[in-house]
């Protein structure tokens, strides 16, 4: 049992909306301090000697019942631990957290909460274990909850001078931290933005990617006033979707502004991908000034409307672009093959994670530093993968979630 020294509440269950949500108190004294807010059905009070117990009680302020509550307490030394499991709206926690704050129990920093939920030895199974809370596909959770382990030990075996020599710990090195950003992406989730000229078929593509209607769909010019976005899954992969205004002169004063967002939104993007209507030869020009416009090819061409274009337009192409993807998001042929090259793009193709992996902001930016730092200190980068990438969780600063 972890020993708590001083009060504190711990909010157990992973941030939103919710079934149940549970709180856990722990710490010297807090059965006493926890009296007047707990109000039990079978007893009037928490007796301090019961280990263990199971009861069901209200959690009230004053005269007013907040939430049926049951309640979990258990007595280990000086530390008495209590779990309260309530209904999950963040509402009702938040209450509960002002509740036991007044009464000198104030919530603890979320790396506590981990802490006290998971004992862990370092500070990357800590921030492996925040990211399985927050992660939205069952893909990610396997991600982290495998580099949880096997990346500590790799790490360990890098500081080891004995296990490994001084340039083969450099290049590997190297190549988790060229990995760190598909990483990142598999945990949190990579942002892919549809962009491209009116009418191109952006927002039925996205609908077709979504499998459902979330954007408008229309023939007049301008019907997306605003960015619309879903996160979906590709191959097990969490993406954030968004469909954006079409980029077009317009002196329409709601259409200017749509399209400044949809630039400004761009330039955050993971991967930009530009829907083009495949069915016209004649607005090949504009077509091909629209990409180069947006830097292709760090963005990702798709030719839409494959099923109405003929060969000669599909023979125009744009020249200097190698392999468009054709697709037609009314009909959704071509569109398999477009989610495994978004994929391929962001680095998230199956088996992509089958390796030691940096997966938060952090840890990239550590192991970059020690590489930077490398021709000047070799011999100090083991000690630093040691005080750094392997820091303890007991010794580590209050996380707020994953960078």
């Amino acid at each position: 049992m972890i020993e708590f020294p001083s009060p504190a509440s711990y909010i157990m269950t992973a941030p939103g909306a919710g079934a149940i949500g549970m709180i856990r108190v722990a710490g010297p004294n807090v059965s006493e301090r926890l009296r007047d807010c707990l109000r039990l059905r079978q007893k009037p009070r928490i007796e301090p000697t019961v280990t263990s117990s199971l009861r069901l009680g209200a959690l009230v302020d004053g005269d007013e019942v907040i939430d049926e509550v049951l309640i979990c307490e258990r007595v280990a030394g000086p530390s008495s631990v209590i779990d309260l499991t309530l209904h999950g709206g963040m509402r009702i926690l938040e209450r509960a957290l002002e509740v036991f704050d007044r009464r000198g129990i104030p919530p603890a920093p979320s790396s506590h909460s981990l802490a006290a939920v998971w004992p862990a030895q370092t500070l990357i199974e800590i921030e492996a274990l925040q990211g399985m809370i927050r992660a939205t596909t069952f893909r990610a959770v396997r991600f982290l909850a495998d580099q949880r382990v096997r990346l500590p030990k790799f790490l360990a075996r890098l500081s080891n001078p004995v296990m490994i020599g001084e340039a083969e710990c450099k290049e590997e090195l190297q190549s988790l931290v060229e990995r760190s950003t598909a990483g990142r992406r598999l945990a949190q989730g990579a942002t892919v933005v549809l962009v491209g000229p009116p009418n191109s078929g952006k927002s039925t593509l996205f609908n077709r990617l979504v499998g459902r209607s979330a954007a408008v769909v229309s023939p007049i010019a301008g019907t997306t006033r605003d960015w619309v976005d879903s996160t979906v899954e590709m191959e097990g992969a969490p993406i954030r979707l968004m469909d954006t205004a079409g980029s077009h002169q317009t002196e329409d004063p709601l259409e200017k502004i749509a399209i400044g967002r949809a630039a400004e939104i761009t330039g955050t993007a993971d991967l930009v991908v530009i829907v083009l209507d495949g069915s016209s030869a004649v607005s090949a020009d504009r077509r091909e000034a629209f990409v180069f416009s947006l830097g292709e090819p760090s963005c990702l061409v798709v030719m839409n409307k494959a099923d109405q274009a003929g060969n000669a337009c599909r023979e125009i192409g744009i020249e200097g672009l190698s392999d468009p993807i054709w697709v037609s998001a009314a009909t959704g042929i071509g569109t398999d093959r477009l989610v495994r090259r978004i994929l391929r793009r962001l680095g998230l193709e199956p088996g992509c994670e089958s390796d030691p992996c940096l997966f938060t902001q952090r840890q990239a930016r550590i192991g970059s530093d020690i590489l930077d730092a490398w021709p000047e200190s070799p011999g100090s980068a083991r000690r630093r993968i040691r005080a750094s990438l392997l820091a303890p969780a007991v010794e580590s600063a209050a996380l707020t979630g994953l960078e």
